[in-house]
């Protein structure tokens, strides 16, 4: 579909695509704030000295994740570089401390952020080559 705005420079649908990331961006920000909550809410209400340290983990994962979401704003890059890797990690934290439906879990909590970081890592690669430079 043709944009209604005419530009001197195609951009090879990184503007739309950019659209679609930061609509997703927006909703893992929601979800991982909706994670923390319950991370908190956990922590104050169950007070197991053994799940401590990785409801911490857990916690600090999911901080990193709000960081580079924010970060990708300005540097898209570097910022979904660290939301997937936050991302996997909180996966991997979650399939050890997770009980049943293992699999099911880590889905959850770590899609909308490997998604999202992914998303950002193809909209900087599509950016940079529609520019031409070498880094």
């Amino acid at each position: 579909m043709k944009n209604l705005v005419y530009t001197s420079q195609p951009d090879n649908g990184i503007s739309e695509l950019r659209l679609i990331t930061r609509s997703l961006m927006l909703l893992a920000f929601l979800t991982a704030v909706l994670y923390i909550r319950v991370f908190v809410a956990a922590a104050l209400l169950t007070q197991e000295a053994g799940a401590g340290g990785i409801g911490l983990l857990s916690f600090l994962f999911l901080v990193v994740s709000i960081a580079g979401l924010l970060m990708t704003w300005r540097w898209e890059g570097l910022g979904g570089f660290l939301v997937v890797i936050s991302g996997i990690a909180l996966s991997i934290v979650t399939y050890f401390i997770s009980g049943e439906n293992r699999w099911l879990t880590v889905f959850f909590y770590g899609s909308p952020f490997i998604i999202t970081g992914s998303l950002c890592l193809v909209c900087w690669h599509k950016a940079r080559r529609a520019v031409g430079s070498e880094w």
